[in-house]
């Protein structure tokens, strides 16, 4: 019996232990996230004070007196959603609803399909298109690869499709925006991946501007050096946006 006990206490420090190390790795990998988390700029935090910005669990609204179009947005890679609202806020006076998705520990390829959260609270009453900056645009490739009946259209910003998302079949637009200097784009994988896209793809280069730019959370880690300002960057990507959905 005393065997028996002895077993039982042994096993129960083993799960103990192996119950610690699980907890160690997982707050490690938070803290790890959290402080590579890149934050948006004071400019972009004070957005979510404005009466048409809606805050939830799952993502951030931008209303719109009149909506004409409907944009999904997937945020890049390690970025707080909210660094984008500097971008998108402009369109809601031109009647765009925008949606920016949040994502688990801020990476979107862990929630590719995150747009189908919307089910219940969008209608198909206006075109709904879908776009991503970086690793957001390489997941809504990825979701679109699957499921090309959902959206009316599709623009990368200073992204790509993985080798596994071919979208060169599509019948909806695809735009893809991309920045002069930005150095944090695989610009070789870029020119290769362009097979996954159909051959009507509109490709646009923002001249003088990065990767960082397209949102408002500062400079990021290899970027190269803009020589216009962020705003400029945003204006010029925002009326890509408006050529698309005004077509």
């Amino acid at each position: 019996m005393r065997e028996k006990w002895r077993n039982s206490s042994k096993l129960k420090k083993t799960f103990i232990i192996i119950g610690g190390v699980i907890a160690a790795l997982l707050i490690s990998v938070f803290m790890f996230v959290r402080l590579n988390t890149y934050q948006p700029l004071p400019e972009a935090t004070a957005l979510l004070d404005e009466a048409h910005v809606e805050e939830t669990d799952d993502w951030l609204k931008l209303s719109t007196d009149l909506t004409e179009a409907r944009l999904v947005f997937y945020p890049g890679g390690l970025v707080e959603p909210v660094s984008y609202l500097p971008l998108f806020e402009p369109l809601t006076n031109e009647g765009y609803e925008i949606y920016i998705m949040k994502m688990p520990f801020n990476l979107a390829i862990l929630n590719t399909d995150a747009i189908e959260e919307l089910e219940t609270t969008i209608s198909d009453d206006v075109p709904t298109y879908l776009s991503g900056h970086s690793l957001g645009g390489a997941s809504a490739a990825l979701y679109l690869a699957e499921e090309p009946e959902a959206v009316d259209g599709l623009v990368f910003l200073a992204a790509y499709p993985a080798g596994g998302s071919d979208l060169s079949e599509v019948d909806f637009p695809v735009v893809s925006i991309t920045a002069q200097h930005d150095g944090v784009l695989d610009w070789v994988t870029f020119e290769t991946n362009q097979s996954l896209l159909p051959k009507a793809t509109t490709y646009s280069v923002i001249e003088g501007g990065n990767h960082a730019n397209f949102g408002s959370y500062g400079k990021q880690e290899g970027d190269g050096e803009s020589t216009i300002s962020r705003e400029e960057q945003q204006t010029i990507t925002r009326r890509i946006f408006t050529d698309l959905i005004d077509k």
